[in-house]
């Protein structure tokens, strides 16, 4: 299989150092190393209550569900499913890169209808139809997954293959680029990071600062730093890949408050309306209460008044009769007795002068509106 070298050395750490095989629903423990599920499963069966770590002895504390509650690691899944798909065309095509804008060919895993996929979801490791994209992305509980594009996320892995492709080159081309017949490079310069024969090595860099060391000397260097590198790349994966899955947790929380929030603010908002309803309704009662009470007062005054009226036309009447011409003085003398009976009722009728606050009645807004215990919205004032 004309695998790249380069591949091959990203998938050594894709390998699960228990099986010492490619992961497979690969478990992130506590101290952030990373095992097959199946293996951790051998090591720490259902209902133990702790795993210890193969590598660095560390413990990781199981829940009830034990290892199947694991965090997974979606990155190294997500970058095993890219590696076995950039290693596909070169087997196919050991002499091919793969083109710009390629049409992709791979069938959607979320369903059974054998559509071709048009994107990846990098949190559920699933290739997608245009149909299941669109589902994905309605469900509340998903949509702040990550999408791309099949041909954006094989870009990704491009640079893969020109280097495979440039490393190929070299290995096929070991002679001296400084001569054109067939004069193979045999040391190597630090100084210039350079591959060389040995006159070349006599010559243009035969002085300092230039330093030749024989090519095996200079590529067991290299693979000691190579394996920096590695060491390296394999922290940082580990620990780009908790800082995902914790974006992922702090976006599913924000979600879940957001929510939250948005259903107390509308039922504060109807608490609040239920209320200065209610105390709309009391002002209201309160208002026509004392209107009628002011009411009744003046109707009172206007009755006294009345019958007041009443006798003085009465006794205007009779004394306009009494004065006539035509009166006889014994009628005369008979008027003049009752004048003086109706005076004297009149006098004990009580002419009570209505107050000049009687009409006064108005709503007095409260200006320092507050709600509980301070909601109150006015009062009614005389």
């Amino acid at each position: 299989m004309a695998s790249s070298n380069l591949l091959e050395k990203i998938g050594d750490f894709l390998e699960c150092t228990i099986c010492l095989d490619n992961y497979r629903r690969p478990k992130v423990l506590q101290c952030l190393h990373t095992f097959c599920e199946e293996c951790l499963l051998k090591i720490a069966p259902r209902g133990t209550k702790g795993v210890i770590c193969p590598t660095c002895r560390e413990e990781t504390s199981l829940e009830d569900e034990g290892v199947a509650n694991l965090r997974n690691n979606f990155v190294f899944s997500n970058l095993l499913d890219l590696v076995t798909s950039i290693q596909k065309p070169l087997d196919d095509h050991p002499t091919d890169v793969v083109a710009e804008g390629a049409q992709s060919q791979y069938v959607c895993t979320n369903c059974e209808t054998g559509a071709q996929a048009s994107t990846r979801c990098l949190n559920c490791c699933e290739f997608l139809c245009v149909d299941c994209t669109d589902a994905h992305r309605r469900i509340k509980a998903i949509r702040h997954h990550v999408m791309r594009e099949i041909e954006d996320w094989l870009a990704a892995g491009r640079h893969i293959i020109e280097a495979d492709k440039a490393e190929k080159r070299s290995q096929k081309t070991n002679l001296c680029p400084n001569h054109e017949d067939d004069t193979y490079v045999t040391v190597y310069c630090e100084a210039c990071e350079q591959s060389l024969c040995q006159n070349c090595a006599h010559t243009d860099h035969a002085k300092s600062p230039h330093r030749i060391v024989p090519m095996t000397e200079a590529a067991e260097r290299g693979r000691q730093q190579i394996k920096n590198v590695l060491s390296e790349c394999k922290r940082k994966l580990c620990v780009f890949s908790t800082a995902i899955e914790a974006t992922v947790q702090i976006a599913k929380d924000l979600q879940r408050r957001s929510d939250r929030a948005q259903k107390d603010l509308q039922q504060t908002a109807r608490d609040y309306t239920m209320r200065i309803h209610k105390e709309q309704n009391e002002l209201m009662s309160l208002l026509h209460k004392t209107r009628e009470g002011k009411e009744s007062e003046m109707a009172a005054h206007i009755n006294s008044l009345q019958r007041a009226v009443d006798i003085l036309r009465g006794m205007c009447s009779l004394a306009e009769n009494a004065l006539a011409e035509t009166c006889s003085p014994a009628e005369v003398l008979r008027s003049k007795v009752k004048l003086s009976g109706e005076k004297r009722v009149l006098n004990q009728v009580a002419i009570v002068n209505v107050p000049s606050d009687l009409s006064a009645l108005k709503f007095e807004r409260n200006t320092n509106f507050r709600f509980p215990p301070d909601y109150v919205l006015g009062t009614i004032s005389e």
